[in-house]
């Protein structure tokens, strides 16, 4: 992974690449295809579709913009793991933090899930108000 993204000109900082395999293998040492298709590809079965369905460019695998964007997405998964590592460490160094407390505060009618309303009422509650056009 690491030689991969050095590859393409990201380079991961510590365990960054380590943390990225961990988050998109469910926590194993490698990914497979589908694992890889998640990183990358849409969830909406259109854009995925669409996105599966393209011809080869030429030689390379991507075209010099498509590999930019790809350079930025990539950079940002290895801050997004990096940071949600740095959170959980400090959430475990937390007297009396425990999830099943965070997800009841979380679970404003306590039907045992977590809305988007009540996600979006909890951001927004702590400053970080969401809008449809965040959706």
């Amino acid at each position: 992974m690491e030689k991969g993204l050095n590859d393409l000109r990201v380079f991961a900082a510590g365990d960054e690449a380590s943390l990225l395999i961990k988050h998109f293998s469910k926590g194993h040492s490698r990914i497979n295809f589908n694992e890889f298709c998640g990183m990358i590809v849409s969830r909406e079965n259109e854009f995925a579709r669409i996105i599966n369905s393209r011809p080869r460019e030429g030689r390379r695998a991507f075209s010099l913009a498509t590999e930019a964007k790809l350079q930025d997405l990539l950079r940002l998964h290895l801050r997004a793991v990096s940071m949600a590592e740095s959170f959980r460490q400090r959430l475990a160094r937390q007297p009396g933090f425990t999830m099943s407390k965070a997800f009841s505060d979380l679970d404003l009618d306590k039907s045992g899930f977590i809305t988007q309303n009540e996600f979006e009422s909890m951001l927004s509650h702590h400053g970080f108000p969401v809008t449809q056009a965040d959706l």
